[in-house]
């Protein structure tokens, strides 16, 4: 006669334990790709939009500039965080963050930051002239070398 174990209370998972684990997820995903430094992106970006139309530019050419501008550069933060995750394991500012901690997988914060930087990249011919998307594209690669081997002593050269 086979016997089965008792279900311990805390292995099933109640509704709202779902939505929080959820909702780290997503926080870790959305930390990936560096908020902050997207803010100075976006200010920056917003400003020299107002200082070109003289005035504040059409609410198209606005929300996709922008939006597009910080998925671009968020997209490299996220490669960022992929590429030095051994480096931030060591490093008692960073080594919190997903994939140096191990809270995501280095080859889903890849995959995430493949999507999200050429998507930013595909929104800007949205709103935009069709010279515009192909400008962000080097920024990337460069932001991404400089980063990880000009400032970072352990990166390859």
């Amino acid at each position: 006669m086979a016997v089965e174990a008792p279900v311990k209370a805390d292995t099933v998972a109640s509704p709202r334990s779902q939505v929080a684990s959820w909702l780290e997820i997503a926080n870790d995903y959305i930390a990936l790709l560096k908020p902050r430094i997207i803010l100075l992106l976006v200010v920056t970006e917003l400003s020299a939009m107002i200082v070109a139309a003289r005035g504040w530019p059409s609410p198209g050419v606005l929300a996709g500039s922008l939006i597009g501008g910080a998925m671009a550069a968020g997209g490299a933060g996220a490669v960022n965080c992929w590429f030095d995750r051994d480096i931030d394991q060591l490093m008692p500012r960073t080594r919190r963050r997903a994939i140096a901690a191990g809270r995501t997988s280095p080859a889903a914060g890849l995959t995430f930051s493949i999507g999200v930087g050429p998507g930013g990249v595909s929104l800007l011919s949205v709103p935009s002239n069709p010279h515009a998307p192909p400008r962000p594209l080097p920024g990337g690669p460069v932001s991404f070398r400089l980063s990880t081997t000009a400032a970072t002593p352990s990166a390859p050269a």
